[in-house]
């Protein structure tokens, strides 16, 4: 019986946390991904109303990571 009560105690301490965790990440994922691909076209037209070279860009600063 005892053995029960610790399985419920870990449970209580720790899959509670857990499993906000899990839950905030997978809720927040879409939105996340969405920001992004935002943050990614404002960078393109701001680049673009500059009169700025995005490939340029994306070698100065990442490294020719395409991230853009």
């Amino acid at each position: 019986m005892e053995n029960i009560a610790t399985n419920w105690e870990w449970l209580a301490n720790f899959g509670f946390a857990a499993v906000v965790a899990i839950y905030a990440l997978t809720r927040l994922e879409k939105t996340i991904k969405e920001m992004t691909r935002q943050l990614s076209l404002n960078t393109i037209v701001l680049a673009r109303a500059t009169g700025q070279d995005l490939d340029q860009l994306r070698k100065n600063f990442l490294n020719g990571n395409n991230l853009l």
